[in-house]
C-alpha cells in the first residue's frame, strides 16, 4: 500500500480474535497490544448451547442428549491421553451436531439416542491412538448404555482393499485395512480431512490404496452408488510458496493470480463426471500450514484421521 492514501471512516472498527493456547498461535507483540483495547470473554456453556442447536433441528430428546454429549467431551479431556490433534470445545461439539444432521437426514426412523451415539463415535474413533481407543469406548458405552452402532456392510470395500494391497505388493494387515476403511468413512462424513501420524506410518499408502479400491469397484459396476471412482489432484504444500498455493493478488497492478490450489478446486468443481474429486496436498504439516488450510475449508468442516 506504499504511495496510497486510505481514509478513515469513523463507524469502522478493526477487532483481533485470538486464542494464545490455541494450536499455532502466539500472543501478540506488546507494542501491538498497546494499540488495542483487551475485551476477555467468559467460556462457553457447551451443553447449554448444544442443547438449544440441536433443539433449533428438531430433537425431541435435546436435552438430555446435550448433556451426554457434553459429559463425553469432559470426561475425554480429562482421561485420554494428550494428542495436539484432539479437540473438545465448542467446534468439536458443533461438528457432531452437524454429523447428526446427516445421519438424521440418511435415516429419518433412526432412533435420536442412536444418531448421536453415531455421529460422536464417527467424528473421534477415527483419530483416536491406539491406547485411547478402548477408553473412549467405554466411556460412549457408559454414556448411551444398551446402544449399538448400526453394523455398516463395508465387506465388498474390505475385500478390494486386499486385492490392492496385494497387486501394490503389500501385506493385507487387518490394522491397515481397518485405517484405510476409517479413512473411507471419514471421506462419507467430512469434506476436509487430514491424515496424521508419524513418518513411515503409510498415511500416503492409506488414501492411495482406497482409491485403487474405489476405481476397481467403479469399473466393475459394483454398488456404484456408494463406490465412486476418483480423481486426484495432487500437490506438496511445502514446495511452493503460500502465494503460488492459494493464488496472489498483486496491488500495484490491481491483479489477481490464482494459485495452484484455486486452480485445481476451480476444475474439481467444474468437471461434469461422477467421480469423486480429492484434492491432496501431500506433505509434512507444520502450524502454519494447519492454521491456513484450516481457514480455507472453513473451521466447522475440518477432521483429522489417526495413521
Amino acid at each position: 500500500m506504499s504511495g496510497e492514501v486510505i481514509p478513515l471512516v469513523s463507524t469502522v472498527g478493526i477487532f483481533i480474535t485470538m486464542n494464545p493456547g490455541y494450536a499455532g498461535r502466539t500472543e501478540l507483540p506488546e507494542n501491538l497490544k498497546a494499540l488495542f483495547r483487551p475485551v476477555a470473554m467468559m467460556v462457553p456453556d457447551t451443553r447449554l448451547i448444544a442443547e438449544v442447536m440441536m433443539l433449533s433441528q428438531g430433537f425431541k430428546e435435546a436435552l438430555s442428549l446435550s448433556l451426554k454429549m457434553d459429559t463425553i467431551y469432559e470426561l475425554m479431556k480429562m482421561q485420554l491421553s494428550k494428542q495436539s490433534h484432539y479437540d473438545y470445545g465448542l467446534r468439536a461439539i458443533n461438528a457432531v451436531i452437524n454429523c447428526a444432521l446427516m445421519i438424521r437426514a440418511r435415516d429419518p426412523s433412526m432412533p435420536e439416542k442412536l444418531i448421536v451415539y453415531t455421529a460422536i463415535r464417527n467424528m473421534n474413533l477415527s483419530k483416536m491412538v491406539a491406547q485411547d481407543k478402548q477408553l473412549f469406548e467405554n466411556l460412549l458405552n457408559d454414556a448411551f448404555p444398551a446402544v449399538e452402532p448400526p453394523k455398516e456392510d463395508l465387506g465388498t470395500l474390505t475385500s478390494e482393499i486386499k486385492n490392492q494391497l496385494l497387486v501394490a505388493n503389500l501385506d493385507p494387515h487387518p490394522l491397515m485395512i481397518q485405517k484405510i476403511v476409517e479413512v473411507y468413512m471419514a471421506l462419507n462424513t467430512r469434506h476436509g480431512n487430514m491424515l496424521v501420524g508419524s513418518t513411515m506410518s503409510a498415511k500416503t499408502m492409506a488414501w492411495k490404496i482406497l482409491k485403487a479400491a474405489q476405481d476397481a469397484l467403479w469399473e466393475k459396476n459394483i454398488e456404484p452408488e456408494k463406490y465412486q471412482g476418483v480423481e486426484v489432484y495432487l500437490l506438496n504444500p511445502k514446495s511452493i510458496k503460500n502465494s503460488e498455493m492459494y493464488g496472489n493478488y498483486n496491488y500495484q497492478k490491481r491483479e489477481w493470480t490464482d494459485g495452484i490450489l484455486s486452480v485445481n478446486m476451480r476444475e474439481a468443481c467444474t468437471s461434469s463426471t461422477k467421480l469423486q474429486k480429492w484434492i491432496m496436498l501431500d506433505g509434512p504439516v507444520c502450524k502454519h500450514l494447519y492454521i491456513s488450510i484450516s481457514v480455507c475449508l472453513n473451521k466447522y468442516l475440518f477432521r483429522y484421521c489417526y495413521a
